[in-house]
């Protein structure tokens, strides 16, 4: 995940901003499933930092779906009477705002992600679970 996380930039697909949340439930699960094995503070760390990030990733991921959605709708939209236009108008400026939002959430998954790959975090993972 840390290596994969590395290259994502304002260029990454939604797509493969996808496959790294899909990644860090994945991993999210182990950690509570194998919970009790480990000191209950350090994991819950871990736990806490990775579902800030898993959940900031989701959000972009369901802008993205939403965006998707909307434009196939668009492309539905037939003819030019009033009724029409206003529709198309409407559903534009909504794939708009969720695209601006989509932008400003890169912030936040910046953010997220150095949280995430923190010198602490990762010598706690090296720590419980050995060298990546």
């Amino acid at each position: 995940m840390l290596r994969s996380s590395r290259n994502l930039d304002a260029s990454t697909s939604d797509a493969e901003i996808h496959r790294l949340r899909i990644e860090c439930k994945k991993l999210c699960y182990l950690l509570e499933f194998f919970a009790s094995l480990f000191p209950r503070e350090e994991i819950s760390q871990l736990v806490k930092e990775l579902k800030k990030l898993q959940n900031v990733l989701g959000d972009h991921h369901d802008l993205s779906v939403q965006q998707e959605d909307l434009s196939r709708h668009l492309a539905c939209i037939k003819g030019r009477s009033r009724l029409s236009l206003l529709q198309a108008a409407a559903v534009g400026g909504l794939i708009a705002r969720l695209n601006g939002r989509q932008q400003s959430l890169g912030e936040e998954v910046r953010h997220a992600l150095k949280s995430f790959r923190k010198r602490e975090h990762t010598e706690l993972y090296q720590k419980l679970f050995g060298p990546a």
